[in-house]
């Protein structure tokens, strides 16, 4: 069970950056500012992808309504989804890393719309399944790297009684399948995270009072999709205590509130790492009414508000640890282009490469409007790492990375740990773009061959990628990056011409495999091999 998964929680925030063995070193961040909408009066960011690809909502004061955005930090471009509606269940909740956006809408009626935001702006309205009691809504929170959707849909519980279920869409918003069903009769329920493995978060309804006066609580629920099996989650020390899962992370990691009889019946953070619940204390270490844990991300790291209103402020739970950090501590000093004085109230969301968005208070804005934020890294995370890869002789390498990180970031690639310059190479070859994220090398040849790297560096950090290893595919004559007939027409006339002092010899002399000054019987040999291997990939010759 996926539950388990939760032992590795919290391995990167501990690894050794300098200072004594064993320390805990905490990350830093950069505050950045989304910017608001036209005529927007103020907002929060609700979501956040792997790709640094931001949702939120955003009050606008003509249309006295929320409308939703997607906020792209790479290329700092804000794209506005359109008018929601201006209750608290509508907003743009969540992106995937394909860009495709879930919201709830105000339908009209006193009722809500589930919406599928493609890419491209074109909405979809997701539904859920009524046939014999009047028409409901729905309320889309959340979607998962494969598309699959969770929220609540309007579903029967009897021929004259509809009622909201925690339930699920296909991708596509296909086909709503009830997934969170409750222990009372026609009592609804919700579903409000979905993780990558199918696994639901969200609470479900329990009548602890009686046949004649039925009293509805509250309790966090765990969902297996694929298996279509549900398991309350426990919660302190008595099963009439209130709770909610708000959200689980792609390692199982759930986070959400949960009441505590043993203490005067108060509501804690909560995190369940391998179904056993731990209590998330507030800032200072205690109690502070308001305080709710609402989004963890693969590596178990939670985050939320300690305090409720303007007094609340955003939180991180590291490795869903018992000990609260403000978000605002880990902010890294100097803000350099970023001022200081950010009063960061609510973090809603941290995705898996660590980026965490919500809302506050901008520096020098005394409207008391919250602007949304998201709090980048210091030290830049890889979304695309160079590729090893293959050239044929005298072919064109290309080397990407991208990353996202505080600032303007810099780029430094290096061969063999040796920094590169823009222009041309002892082995002839010419480089382009060494301090980009996209460097090209034209004209590869096999002194070049090695493994390369870059350094990318932000405002207040670095980081170096992986490594990819460049060779060449000899008996690749034509570069198509493949061995067939296509290179022995190739390789045939330089076997009749031999010498490759000969004029007539191609540059380079690119069919002699074996690098002997000659194209013999020796590199027919060679050449057969890699014939009859087809592909170029490893060694390869």
């Amino acid at each position: 069970m996926c539950l388990a998964a939760g032992a590795a929680v919290g391995v990167h925030w501990t690894q050794a950056m300098g200072g004594p063995t064993g320390a805990t070193v905490l990350p830093g961040y950069k505050i950045v500012e989304i910017p608001l909408l036209p005529a927007g009066l103020y907002a929060e960011a609700l979501g956040v992808n792997g790709r640094g690809q931001i949702v939120g909502r955003c009050f606008i004061e003509d249309a006295q309504a929320y409308s939703g955005f997607v906020y792209d930090l790479p290329s700092n471009t804000l794209t506005d989804l359109g008018t929601l509606g201006a209750g608290e269940p509508h907003g743009a909740w969540a992106i995937n890393n394909d860009r495709f956006v879930v919201a709830t809408a105000d339908a009209g009626g006193g009722a809500n719309a589930g919406l599928l935001i493609s890419p491209f702006g074109v909405r979809t309205q997701i539904n859920g399944r009524v046939r014999f009691g009047p028409p409901g809504g729905s309320e889309a929170r959340s979607i998962n790297s494969g598309g699959t959707i969770a929220g609540s849909a309007t579903f029967d519980c009897s021929f004259s009684q509809s009622t909201l279920f925690g339930c699920g869409w296909g991708a596509g918003g296909a086909l709503a399948t009830a997934y969170v069903s409750s222990a009372a009769f026609c009592a609804d329920t919700r579903a409000l995270s979905i993780n990558d493995a199918g696994f639901l978060v969200g609470w479900t309804n329990v009548d602890i009072g009686t046949p004649e006066t039925p009293l509805m609580l509250k309790r966090p629920v765990l969902v297996n999709t694929v298996q279509r099996s549900q398991t309350n989650l426990p919660t302190f020390t008595s099963t009439t205590e209130m709770g909610i899962a708000n959200a689980i992370g792609n390692t199982g990691v759930i986070c959400g509130v949960a009441q505590d009889a043993s203490d005067a019946g108060r509501v804690h953070p909560v995190a369940w790492v391998g179904g056993v619940p731990i209590k998330l204390p507030s800032l200072g270490g205690g109690f502070v009414e308001g305080s709710a844990a609402l989004s963890v991300n693969a590596a178990g790291d939670v985050v939320g508000r300690s305090g409720e209103g303007s007094a609340s402020e955003a939180v991180v739970w590291l490795g869903a640890e018992p000990t609260a950090r403000s978000l605002a501590s880990l902010t890294s000093p100097p803000q350099g282009p970023h001022p200081t004085g950010w009063k960061l109230q609510t973090a809603n969301a941290i995705s898996d490469i660590g980026l965490i968005v919500g809302k506050g208070l901008a520096p020098g804005d005394a409207s008391g409007n919250t602007k949304a934020f998201v709090a980048v890294p210091c030290n830049p995370v890889l979304i695309q790492t160079p590729e090893t890869q293959t050239t044929c002789l005298l072919g064109t390498v290309p080397l990407r990375v991208s990353a996202i990180g505080a600032g303007t970031l810099t780029y430094q690639w290096r061969r063999n740990g040796v920094n590169m310059v823009d222009g041309p190479l002892a082995s002839g070859a010419l480089v382009a773009g060494a301090n980009t994220a996209n460097m090209i090398i034209a004209g590869f040849n096999y002194a070049d061959e090695g493994t390369y790297d870059v350094v990318i560096t932000g405002d207040c950090g670095g980081v170096v990628s992986g490594t990819a290893t460049v060779l060449i595919c000899a008996s690749d004559l034509n570069c198509d990056n493949v061995v067939n007939d296509g290179d022995f027409s190739v390789f045939a006339p330089a076997y009749d011409l031999l010498d490759c002092l000969d004029p007539a010899m191609p540059f380079g002399c690119p069919s002699d495999i074996n690098r002997d000054g000659f194209v013999d019987d020796l590199d027919f040999t060679i050449f057969v091999q890699a014939y009859d291997q087809l592909l170029c990939g490893g060694a390869v010759q």
